[in-house]
């Protein structure tokens, strides 16, 4: 099955364990001056900004209707995912959600959530394409 995602260029990044124990740590951190306080830790700015750059990247989102993923991709002048995925690897490795599940009668849409970790071990597989706009 093709599944397709739309991303500005500038959002594109392949997640790889580095980016996951940064992650890891940073939330760490985040957390034991939580415990402490609930006011915004300046001192961890930066880190902050890094993790939430990096957070999407977690979980990518995928759509099965190419022209929804495309129409995104030129208006936001950015790159479009393609994958082929075996609907095996759809059961094992997605998450299966509604898009808009109150407007299902007219417009079903679903969209595939899938590990960014997944993703980059299986591209290859799944023979990721990227065609930039």
């Amino acid at each position: 099955m093709k599944l397709y995602r739309g991303l500005k260029s500038s959002e594109y990044k392949e997640f790889n364990s580095k980016i996951l124990t940064n992650l890891s740590r940073a939330w760490n951190k985040i957390i034991k001056i939580r415990e402490k306080s609930h006011k915004y830790p300046g001192k961890l700015n930066s880190i902050i900004n890094n993790l939430f750059n990096h957070e999407r990247l977690i979980f990518q989102n995928f759509t099965d209707n190419k022209k929804i993923a495309e129409s995104y991709t030129r208006r936001e002048k950015g790159i479009l995912l393609e994958i082929n995925v075996p609907i095996k690897d759809i059961i094992k490795y997605f998450k299966i959600e509604f898009q808009n599940y109150t407007k299902r009668r007219k417009l079903f849409e679903l969209i595939y959530v899938v590990k960014g970790i997944d993703l980059s071990k299986n591209s290859k597989k799944w023979k990721l394409k990227i065609k930039k706009f």
